[in-house]
């Protein structure tokens, strides 16, 4: 079996691989299987990326609304486009229910 130096890339020979400890060796298919396991990771990530981006475009819509629609959805233009600055990480939608539910509470 061959193995990978970490420090060099170069391949080294069982006996010397064996009597180096300090040397730190990666099997090939342990590294072809982090390569993968990093590409599924940051392919995942990309899509989920965009996924938000596309649902974050699709919130933004509310602002094209009259303010009587947004009033009988039960939000404010400035709490939409509060709502709509937030980062992508943080679903627009989640936190502007979020906020109406406070402010309800707040008036008891």
């Amino acid at each position: 079996m061959t193995t990978l130096c970490c420090a060099t890339s170069e391949p080294l020979s069982d006996t010397n691989a064996a009597s180096d400890s300090d040397t730190k060796t990666v099997d090939l298919k342990t590294l072809l299987v982090g390569v993968r396991q990093l590409s599924t990771h940051l392919w995942s990530a990309y899509k989920s990326r965009r996924q938000r981006k596309i649902d974050r475009d699709a919130f933004r819509n509310l602002l094209t609304l009259d303010d009587e629609l947004l009033d009988d959805i039960g939000v404010t233009r400035d709490s939409v486009r509060w709502a709509a600055q937030l980062p992508l990480n943080v679903n627009a939608a989640q936190a502007l229910k979020e906020t109406r539910r406070k402010q309800i509470q707040s008036r008891r």
